[in-house]
């Protein structure tokens, strides 16, 4: 048994024995599995690609499909356009729409159903401007 405190490797057995996936299957064959243990991942990429779209999906999928919390770090968006984006990826209802409350009457049901989903996920979702690095890590 290796020292208390000590850092010890990850073997690749040990990786795949639990692995986080992303939801995204081709994803997850392309990232060979994300490492499980607890840390930062950090997404990035050129403007308007779908990054924030992609974050959101994966984090929804872990927070609903795998009881898996999550926190949310916004500081382009403020907390009601966060969860307009996750209650539209859970209704597929346009954001837009819900934004401006200009969906179809029959929508309502499903607007209702999402949102009674969302406020049951182990999200949260923090949207201040100013916080750094080292109290997201």
């Amino acid at each position: 048994m290796p020292p208390e405190g000590s850092v010890q490797p990850v073997s690749p057995v040990s990786r795949t024995l639990n692995p986080l996936r992303t939801g995204f299957h081709d994803l997850d064959n392309l990232l060979a599995l994300l490492d499980p243990t607890p840390g930062l991942l950090v997404l990035a990429g050129r403007p308007c690609i779908g990054k924030t779209t992609l974050a959101h999906n994966i984090a929804r999928d872990l927070a609903l499909g795998r009881s898996q919390g999550v926190i949310i770090f916004s500081m382009e968006m403020g907390r009601k356009e966060v969860l307009a984006r996750l209650l539209a990826i859970e209704t597929r209802i346009d954001t837009q729409r819900i934004l401006t409350r200009l969906f179809f009457p029959e929508e309502h049901e499903e607007l209702v159903r999402g949102l009674a989903v969302l406020d049951e996920a182990p999200i949260t979702i923090d949207d201040r401007a100013q916080v750094t690095v080292a109290e997201i890590a």
